[in-house]
């Protein structure tokens, strides 16, 4: 199961913004973020932190099976389960956002472009 925390804006929520941290970043890491936003309002955002701990807080969204070669399926797996039992329950596919930074940009671009539902979009920051 992934970790996240979420911010819900005070009125009725009809879109999603998923966030998620480069790599060594946690939950936390892009909350800083929302100071500079300014789509805050009818807008939930969900600070996903990565399943791989490799630092004191500090997370991954994969690891090294073995040289050069990196896990993909047990990340994609707890992302599945993360947008069709959580995320697509509440949300219109269309409505549902993806932002990144660094492996987490890769992650937005490696889920979002591969699953088999038109999300509203995805976002990146390298």
């Amino acid at each position: 199961m992934l970790i996240f925390n979420n911010i819900e804006s005070q009125s009725k929520t009809n879109y999603a913004v998923i966030m998620f941290h480069g790599h060594g970043g946690n939950e936390g890491s892009l909350k800083p973020l929302l100071n500079v936003l300014s789509f805050k309002k009818n807008v939930s955002f969900y600070f996903l932190q990565a399943p791989y701990l490799i630092g004191e807080k500090s997370y991954s969204w994969s690891y090294e099976i073995e040289s050069g070669v990196w896990e993909r399926d047990e990340p994609k797996k707890l992302l599945d389960n993360f947008f069709n039992k959580i995320i697509f329950k509440k949300y219109k596919y269309q409505n549902v956002f993806l932002l990144g930074f660094s492996q987490g940009a890769f992650i937005c671009f490696e889920y979002g472009l591969n699953i088999d539902k038109k999300i509203g979009g995805i976002f990146r920051h390298q």
